[in-house]
This record gives structure tokens, C-alpha cells and sequence, in this order.
């Protein structure tokens, strides 16, 4: 993985070895600015804390579920939203300040209602870089949570929704491994 593709993750740790030497496994947390460290907590609602690992730091996550409760009209309509991204309220993932500037652009693109629409269909928006998703226009902001929405809205198994990942690897392994074994045996194939 290139750097530039890591995004808003920051390595705070690594992994070292040598004959006497061993430094903790590597962490990943999201750009936390001094704002962030500062931003309003607000008590995790326990359907939230439910969805999160033992190992998920609660000081920062409360700090993202507040940020993240101020784009909702409901604390019932946050915890949708969480349950459809748990990712957003991540601090490995995510910083408030991601949240609160997204939301402002979303604000003034669609409006509050309109905002809170896009960010009910795709509440993986709030997870951008705000500069970032300046850049994109309105229909492409909104065309992309109806895709988000209509995808998730198909009745596929969790185990399966959970692996898709591994399904679309395996898809694309087998079409190489045909090209190389089948179609272009002991002999370059082009590639």
C-alpha cells in the first residue's frame, strides 16, 4: 500500500523485530487535531457500545457519537446510521472534525433536510475528508448515497455480505488463473 493511499490513518506504532527488540503491533488512528481532543463527549447510547470491540478507546468514540448525533434529528435515526457505518464513529477511522465539516458542506449544498437524507442513505460521507468532499457536486454527493442505499437495501446473508470481500478476491483469482493455466499455457499471455 502506497502512502498516499492510507488517507487520513496515521501509524502511532510499529512493529519491530530483531534478536533483543520488540515494540508493540502497529495502531492506526485517524488525524485527531487539538480541536478533536476537545470536541463535546456525549454517553454512548448501549445499542452503540454493543456494536463496538472491547478494545474500542470509549473517550474519543463518545467524542465522534456526539459530532456524529448533531447530524441526526433523532438519537434513534444516530443509531441507524451506526448500525448501517460503524466505521464513522471509529477514532482509528474518523475525527469529529471530519464529521462537523462534512455536514457543514452537506448543509449548505442540500439544506439541513437534505443533508440529513444523504447522510441517512450514506452515513460513510461523514467519514471524508471535508475538503475532499468539497470537490465533489451535489449530484455526485447524491447519487452516491442512493448507491450506497439501494446496495445496502438488497436482502443478502450477513455471512455473506461479511465476506464480500473474500468472494469478489476469489472471483478475480480464478479469472487470472484461467488466463495463465487455460489460455495461455507455458507461454507469456501478454500480461
Amino acid at each position: 500500500v502506497r502512502p498516499a493511499m492510507l488517507g487520513p490513518l496515521l501509524i502511532v506504532g510499529r512493529t519491530m523485530q530483531n534478536s533483543h527488540v520488540r515494540t508493540s503491533a502497529a495502531v492506526a488512528m485517524a488525524r485527531w487535531t487539538v480541536e478533536d481532543m476537545k470536541a463535546k463527549s456525549l454517553p454512548l447510547p448501549a445499542t452503540v457500545d454493543a456494536l463496538l470491540s472491547e478494545d474500542t478507546p470509549r473517550a474519543e468514540t463518545k467524542k465522534l457519537w456526539a459530532a456524529l448525533r448533531k447530524c441526526f434529528a433523532s438519537e434513534a435515526d444516530a443509531i441507524d446510521a451506526v448500525k448501517r457505518n460503524t466505521g464513522t464513529i471509529l477514532p482509528y477511522l474518523n475525527a469529529p472534525s471530519n464529521i462537523y465539516g462534512c455536514y457543514s458542506y452537506l448543509v449548505e449544498v442540500f439544506g439541513v433536510e437534505g443533508a440529513r437524507s444523504v447522510v441517512s442513505k450514506n452515513p460513510g460521507v461523514l467519514s471524508c475528508n471535508p475538503k475532499t468532499l468539497r470537490t465533489s457536486t451535489a449530484d455526485e454527493i447524491s447519487n452516491a448515497a442512493n448507491l450506497v442505499d439501494f446496495i445496502e437495501k438488497i436482502p443478502i446473508p450477513l455471512a455473506v455480505r461479511n465476506s464480500l470481500d473474500k468472494i469478489v478476491f476469489l472471483i478475480g483469482a480464478s479469472f487470472v488463473a484461467k488466463r495463465i493455466l487455460l489460455d495461455c499455457p507455458n507461454q507469456s499471455c501478454g500480461f
